[in-house]
Formats: C-alpha cells, structure tokens, sequence
C-alpha cells in the first residue's frame, strides 16, 4: 500500500496546528498536542491479515511506558492491549498477520497527527480495505457515516460517557456545509457563521409517506409535502410509559399527558442544562435554576428597538413596518398584517406563538409533541400548523 507524499503530511500538520490555536483562543481549550522529546518511541503501525479478501488493514499507534525493555517495536506491539487490536487479532496466529511500522517519533504530538493523517487519506473507517471503525482525529475520533452501533445495546456508562461528551455541544453546518459538532458557545455559532441543522426547517411528510426535513420555504409553496404530526408521543398515567398515539386519542383520554408536562428546563451551577420535575428538591431549593435566569435584554438598546418594537409594532405610516400574511395548515390565507401583527392577534383571539412563526421563516405552529401540549392547555389545537410569513 502507497504511502502518501511527505509534502501532503506537512500541510495536513500546518492545518492542525491552525485549528489546535483557533479551539485555544475561541473556545478556551486546553493544548493538547506537546511536541517536547520524551526518550520514548512514539510509533504508527499498519497490521495486514492474510486471511481476509477486504477490510485486511488495521492502521494504529502506540507509545511504550517508561524504561520499558523490548527487543524490537514489532515485539513490543504484541505485549500491548488496545479493544481495537485484540477484538480482531489472535495472538495465538500471528503467522497471519503482517506488522509494519509505517514511522517512529520521538513525541506523542506528531505520532498522533501523523495517523490521523493516515485516517483522513485513506478515510479508513469507511473504506473496503480497513477494518478501523473510526478516524482518528488530533481531537478525538470521528465515525460519521457509520452505523456499527445499530442494533447493539448501550451500557449505562457508555451512555453516560457520550452524555458528558455531547453536554453543551450543538450539531451545525459550517462555511463548505460540512456537518460539525461545536460547543454551544463557539463564536462562530453565536455570530449566526454556523447554523444550526434544523434552522429555518420543518419536518414535512413527502408524496411516499417518508418524513423529511424540508425548508419552510419549500413546505408552504410545494404540494409535494404535507403536514406531518398523525401521532405525538405522551406519558399513560395508567400503563406507567410513554407510547405514541393520535392527536384525537390523546384529547379523549384524561390518562395521557404531554412528556413533558410537569417539568422545567433548569441549569446547574455550572451552567449545564437538564430537564427536570418542577417538584424536584434541587429545584425548589434554588440548586437549579431555570435556564433563563440571569438573562436579561436591553429594552433601550437600538438592537431591541430595531427587532421587537419598530419594524414589528409601529403601524403601516413607518416604512420599516413589515407586512406579514397569516395563513392556516392548508395555506389559506387568514390574515394581512402591515405592523399591526399584535393588534391582528389579540383582536382574533389567534395564538401569540405566530410572531415566533414568522420570525423562524414561517415555521408552522406546534410541531412537536411539547407544543401541541401547551397549544392544547391554551385551547389552541386547532391553530395546529399555522404560520405566519413576512411578504414583500
């Protein structure tokens, strides 16, 4: 097997290096790549097996401990356990398997690059010629585009391991529409540079019967989709579970209640958000607050004027008022609106829920089981995929 150009690893390594100084000073990282000399063999290693006709390569990395003794790296590699190596490898054979140290560093910075070079070249963890289940990355690991847990059951620490991973992130796209997963305070996401996946989208139902995700653009203007929500997932007080039903079942039947009913979202003091019952003892006794507190606004700050008063409020006679329809989930139109959105409202007795509709790109009302249990509390489930949208 080629391995590619000294020339293409330099740029790779200058492009880490960049990214490794951005997570430093964007999004308060500690560094993780040392380049210092450590009197160790840091050492990348390709295994082949003989027997396999596809996925017969293995690539890894190693570091012995300190003031280990071994004859040769090759000897050393079969002393060691990784859950990678030996979940494939049979010590018992080695006869069938090939080892070849592709390069040897003296850091654990440049052995580390130097694979995740290799993995991102030959994108390892989906090409017929590997059997590595992930791309290592300086940064961690990545497996988009693998399914290898479908089907296997989670332990509770597996669980708990990927919660804390994925706490405070939030999966976008950034500038070349890649799909990345980013720290909730990343600047780049705060700023509106990286969006996130569902913004300015709904959940659509095509011609087929498939749920898909679709611009609202293309929900309100397309007869190809159609509204989705046939069943909302509720809690049965009485079966002790949650299940899905219709809407009509759930309406019929005082035994269900929302998933959500009865909770609040809170933060610790560490700023991590949970969702818990409004009864709970750390809640009531001010050990968790709810998410919004401490957050206030600027009422006098033009930016607020310029979002929630002027161009909204402030009647036809000035120019930046918007002229906003209102139609119901079969795109009838209800209601024209010229900067009277909240008169409009108020004197219809129509859900306020229609500002956020417009300003989110239409997005049709109480799409998801926890707004059409608070639509139901107000008594608005007839607004039931409802919109509003800015017109010229």
């Amino acid at each position: 097997m080629k391995i590619p150009r000294t020339k293409r690893y330099s740029i790779y390594k200058k492009l880490v290096l960049i990214e490794e100084q951005r997570r430093i000073d964007e999004e308060g990282k500690d560094r993780i790549l040392f380049f210092e000399p450590d009197g160790r063999e840091h050492y990348v290693y390709r295994v082949t097996d003989s027997t396999r006709s596809e996925k017969d390569h293995y690539y890894g990395s190693h570091t012995p401990h300190k003031g280990k003794i071994y004859t040769s790296l090759i000897d050393e590699f079969w002393t060691y356990r990784t859950s990678s190596k030996y979940n494939v490898l049979d010590e018992n054979k080695k006869e069938q398997y090939k080892i070849k140290i592709i390069n040897v560093f003296d850091n654990p910075a440049d052995k580390m690059i130097y694979e995740a070079f290799l993995h991102q070249y030959f994108n390892v963890k989906l090409s017929s010629k590997f059997w590595n289940e992930s791309n290592q990355t300086p940064f961690g690991y990545d497996t988009t585009g693998k399914s290898f847990n479908v089907g296997r059951k989670q332990t509770k620490k597996n669980k708990e391991a990927v919660s804390r991973a994925n706490r405070n992130k939030i999966v976008v796209y950034d500038d070349s529409n890649n799909i990345i997963r980013i720290n909730t305070n990343d600047k780049r996401y705060l700023s509106g540079q990286y969006k996130n996946l569902t913004q300015g989208k709904t959940k659509a139902k095509d011609l087929e019967g498939n749920i898909v995700m679709v611009d609202c653009e293309t929900y309100h203007n397309s007869s190809n989709f159609r509204y989705t929500r046939e069943q909302i997932a509720i809690y049965d007080k009485v079966e002790n579970k949650n299940k899905l039903v219709t809407n009509k079942e759930f309406q019929e039947n005082d035994h269900y209640m929302g998933i959500a009913e009865g909770k609040v979202n809170v933060k610790d003091g560490f700023n991590n958000k949970f969702q818990v019952s409004k009864y709970d003892p750390r809640y009531l006794s001010g050990e968790f607050v709810h998410v919004r507190k401490g957050i206030k606004y600027d009422r006098n700050s033009p930016e607020y004027k310029e979002a929630y008063i002027e161009r909204d409020f402030s009647g036809s006679k000035n120019p930046k008022a918007l002229k906003i329809n209102i139609f119901d989930e079969k795109n009838n139109l209800r209601f024209e609106c010229h900067g009277n959105i909240r008169e409009v409202i108020k004197d219809n007795d129509l859900p306020n829920n229609l500002i956020g509709s417009y300003r989110n790109d239409a997005k049709p009302l109480y799409t998801s089981k926890r707004q059409l249990t608070f639509a139901k509390k107000k008594g608005w489930e007839s607004f039931q995929g409802w919109y509003a949208k800015i017109v010229d």
